[in-house]
């Protein structure tokens, strides 16, 4: 199914998507297991920052966003990671995400799944995050708490 056939700028559009609304629920119940796997996990923070640090980021704020997709391929790909719960809950989260993007459109040199999701880098959380109904129904907020507690990163 073709929904778009050009945009303004589009030689140097990012990332463009169109998802299905109606698969968000299902979407986040496997980011918020995805989430609790992280808070559960016994790998070391140094190798969890080393994995989200590796994935595919968009930022235009201070804060910083990553691709989700690449974010739990990252995870799934890193070899320092051998937590399989963590692992296993991070290909949900791609399993879903397949259903959620219904189709995209990136720049080659980027590993795009279609969405982002919310990891700050210098600025932590907005306080704005709170009100979110995602926070609300997922643990992520707390994963992200989690890897910032690194504090010197890199």
């Amino acid at each position: 199914m073709k929904i778009v056939n050009a945009s303004a700028g589009q030689s140097s559009t990012t990332c463009m998507s169109a998802v299905s609304l109606g698969e968000m629920d299902s979407l986040a119940g496997a980011v918020d297991d995805f989430s609790q796997a992280l808070l559960r996990s016994r790998t070391s923070l140094a190798v969890l920052q080393k994995a989200v640090d590796g994935s595919m980021t968009f930022s235009g704020t201070d804060y910083g966003y990553k691709d989700l997709g690449d974010l739990c391929a990252s995870v799934m790909s890193n070899p320092s990671v051998t937590d399989v719960a963590l692992k296993e809950a991070a290909a949900r989260v791609l399993d879903r995400l397949g259903g959620a993007v219904i189709a995209e459109q990136h720049i080659p040199e980027f590993r795009s799944h279609g969405l982002t999701i919310e990891q700050p880098e210098t600025y932590g959380v907005p306080k704005e995050y709170g009100e979110l109904d995602f926070n609300t129904r997922t643990h992520w907020k707390q994963a992200m708490d989690k890897l910032s507690s690194l504090g010197a990163r890199g």
